[in-house]
């Protein structure tokens, strides 16, 4: 068995600390991971912003047909109980 300092216990202010079995990471293989990483991140922003676009491009269309339909079905004419309109 080693000779190592045994870790204090977990406590709500004091985590365990990670054991460092594996050594350290060359210089040119960390650049490597963060170049990575800052790829996946960029791409992973990207995506998420299309994605925004895409949902808002949909739910206003949605909306502009749903008018026209609306538009299309309503009597001409006093327009009587509102609120339905509005809850609906």
């Amino acid at each position: 068995m080693k000779n190592r300092p045994q870790a204090m216990p977990e406590t709500p202010d004091r985590p365990t600390e990670a054991k460092a079995d594996f050594g350290t990471m060359e210089d040119r293989v960390y650049d490597a991971y963060q170049a990575h990483r800052n790829r996946l991140l960029d791409s992973e922003q990207k995506l998420g912003e299309s994605y925004d676009q895409y949902l808002l491009t949909l739910s206003g269309g949605a909306i502009g047909l749903s008018l026209a339909f609306f538009h299309d079905l309503a009597a001409p004419g006093a327009v009587r109980q509102v609120w339905l309109i509005a809850t609906g």
